[in-house]
């Protein structure tokens, strides 16, 4: 299975740690990603999205995995163009940034608790998405084991 692997892969690379607390709005707003790629470049590698595989994104609408999946193609892309060692051009600096600032965003590392979650999440929140009350702000989704039970 490649989602945990690409999951974790953004994650790391992202630098972003989700909040330890909830708050009334806990969300991880575009200054909070960009402040956090800025910090330093070693999310700007094809690494940070390895594990990619489109197939094991059906749980997403038919748009979003296809934006995903562009997404990604495209961060490759442009993120070979940056050397291993050398400062990246500004030019592909800033086309990365706002490429991987976007795949973050679509993955809201700050509503699933991980892979699995994010899954699960959005397959509950289709199958509510006729019937979600108004008042129903957000929800997130975090996957426990149960105490007692063996590792896997």
């Amino acid at each position: 299975m490649a989602l945990p692997e690409f999951w974790t892969n953004v994650w790391v690379a992202s630098g972003l740690v989700p909040p330890l607390t909830i708050a009334d709005s806990p969300r991880i707003d575009t200054a909070s990603i960009e402040s956090a790629l800025r910090r330093g470049t070693q999310w700007l590698t094809p690494r940070a999205v390895h594990g990619f595989d489109e197939t094991e994104f059906s749980f997403l609408t038919a748009s979003q995995a296809e934006r995903l999946a562009k997404l990604v193609e495209d961060f490759r892309e442009v993120a070979a163009k940056a050397g291993p060692t050398a400062p990246a051009a500004p030019e592909v600096l800033d086309s990365a940034m706002s490429l991987f600032r976007e795949i973050v965003e679509m993955l809201e590392f700050d509503r699933y608790g991980d892979a699995g979650a994010y899954r699960l999440g959005k397959q509950i929140e289709r199958e509510l998405q006729p019937c979600r009350p108004t008042e129903l702000a957000e929800l997130r989704f975090n996957l426990w084991k149960r105490w007692d039970e063996e590792p896997r």
